[in-house]
């Protein structure tokens, strides 16, 4: 082999390793919610409520609440009986 293909081939396999310690992107990891949501918060701890809807980044109604005395915000799940409820007084104000 000549020189300018050996010096090919090292370039290809460099490239090749370089992607594949790359991770992956999920769809998951563009959305706010990561891991296991909130079932329930104390209504008096709720400063605001943010609600996202499924959107091409992320496949899931996210719904965001941010606590009163920490100033964090929360995650909470749209399945669950608080969530179900906050989403159905959206709807009936939209």
């Amino acid at each position: 082999m000549n020189p300018e293909m050996i010096l090919l081939l090292v370039i290809i396999s460099a490239v090749e390793v370089a992607q594949s310690s790359v991770p992956t992107r999920s769809r998951s990891e563009t959305c706010l919610c990561s891991g296991k949501p909130l079932k329930i918060i104390k209504a008096t701890r709720i400063q605001a409520v943010t609600i996202f809807a499924k959107s091409v980044l992320c496949l899931r109604v996210e719904i965001l609440v941010t606590d009163r005395k920490t100033g964090k915000k929360l995650c909470l799940d749209p399945n669950a009986k608080q969530g179900k409820k906050i989403l159905q007084k959206l709807r009936k104000s939209a």
